[in-house]
């Protein structure tokens, strides 16, 4: 089952670049983050997100490499792929004077699947909320967002890790010009 998930996130990818030319909006995003799961390197990680959002649509697919700081970055890169689904917007909520633009306050939860590039590593699957997320101008910023790991294979124990801040920003498809 390990083997199907490059090819899955691949299908993520190729519909992203494929959603360029018809889609409303293509994003990407960078974070920082760190995990708490066996086979996963305990360094930090800066996670690069590409986004694509249907028209009109609440949820935003995603294909992501995060890479953690130390000497072996290239093997204990992590590649995910997944879908964040807008709960709701809010116009007034309690961090408006923080925000020198208009923002809305757009909680989410984000559901992926993904494994390290060595091939010793655990294929997992994960679920996530994200509480205080902030939309913006073209992008949203995110702090303190919970992720819990679910390990496919039935030696590795469940996870968690944390994503510390994400600057995310959508390019506008031709349709809004």
């Amino acid at each position: 089952m390990k083997r199907y998930v490059p090819l899955v996130m691949l299908l993520w990818v190729c519909c992203a670049l494929h959603a360029y030319a018809s889609a409303s909006d293509l994003g990407y995003s960078v974070s920082t983050k760190g995990y708490a799961l066996g086979g996963i390197s305990a360094h930090d990680h800066a996670e690069l997100s590409l986004h694509w959002r249907p028209a009109g649509g609440a949820a935003a697919f995603s294909a992501a490499v995060a890479v953690p700081a130390g000497d072996r970055w290239l093997l204990d890169a992590v590649a995910s792929a997944g879908i964040e689904v807008v709960l709701y917007s809010h116009a007034e909520h309690l961090f408006t004077d923080l925000f020198t633009r208009e923002s809305r306050y757009a909680p989410s939860v984000t559901v992926s699947t993904g494994m390290t590039v060595s091939a010793s590593s655990p294929w997992f699957l994960a679920a996530g909320i994200d509480p205080l997320r902030f939309e913006t101008g073209g992008g949203y910023l995110s702090v303190l967002a919970p992720t819990w790991y679910l390990p496919i294979s039935p030696r590795q124990q469940m996870g968690w890790g944390i994503d510390l801040v994400t600057f995310g920003f959508y390019l506008r498809g031709s349709h809004d010009v």
